[in-house]
C-alpha cells in the first residue's frame, strides 16, 4: 500500500474579494490624528442636548408615563453617544463616568425611583464637568466625581441584592 502525499486546498477568501486588500496610508493617519487633537469643536452645546434628554427621560421615569424597557434603551443610546464623543473631544472625564453609568446600567433590570436618583446623579455630574470644562481626567475633582458616581452604583446594588 502506497501513502498518498496530502494535498492542501486554500479556500477563496470572499471577504477579500468584497473589499479588497491593503491599509490605510499612514500619512492619513496622521492627519486624522493631528484634526483630533487639534479640533476647535465645542463638544459642550452636543453634550448638553443630551444631558438635556436623559433629564427628559428621568422625569417621564418619575412621572411613570414611560415604560422601563423603552426607558433604557434611550438612556442606554444617550450615554453610548457621550462615551464615545467624550474622548473625541478631549472630555476623557464624561467617556470614564459614562463607563461607569454603562456598567451600572448592564446591571439594573428594573426602573425605580432609586435609579432615577443614580441617573440624575450622573446627569449632574456630566453638568458639572461641562460648567467648569473639565478637560483629560479632570484631576483630582474628576477621579472624586467618579468614585462617588461608582459608590451611588455599589449602595443600589447592596439595597436591591444585586451580584454583580
Amino acid at each position: 500500500m502506497t501513502q498518498k502525499k496530502p494535498t492542501y486546498f486554500s479556500p477563496p477568501n470572499t471577504l477579500k474579494q468584497k473589499v479588497g486588500s491593503g491599509g490605510i496610508p499612514s500619512h492619513l493617519i496622521t492627519r486624522c490624528q493631528e484634526f483630533l487633537e487639534n479640533n476647535a469643536v465645542d463638544f459642550v452645546p452636543f453634550a448638553t442636548k443630551h444631558l438635556d434628554e436623559l433629564a427628559e427621560i428621568k422625569n417621564k421615569i418619575e412621572a411613570k408615563t414611560i415604560d422601563g424597557k423603552t426607558a433604557m434603551a434611550r438612556i442606554v443610546n444617550v450615554i453610548m453617544q457621550l462615551k464615545s464623543n467624550g474622548s473625541m473631544f478631549s472630555y476623557q472625564l464624561i467617556s470614564m463616568i459614562s463607563d461607569v453609568m454603562l456598567r451600572f446600567m448592564e446591571n439594573v433590570k428594573t426602573v425605580n425611583d432609586d435609579f432615577a436618583a443614580i441617573l440624575n446623579m450622573y446627569n449632574k455630574i456630566l453638568e458639572i464637568i461641562l460648567a467648569k470644562r473639565l478637560q483629560g481626567n479632570g484631576g483630582k475633582e474628576g477621579i472624586a466625581l467618579a468614585q462617588e458616581l461608582n459608590a451611588s452604583c455599589a449602595r443600589y446594588y447592596g439595597k436591591y441584592n444585586i451580584k454583580i
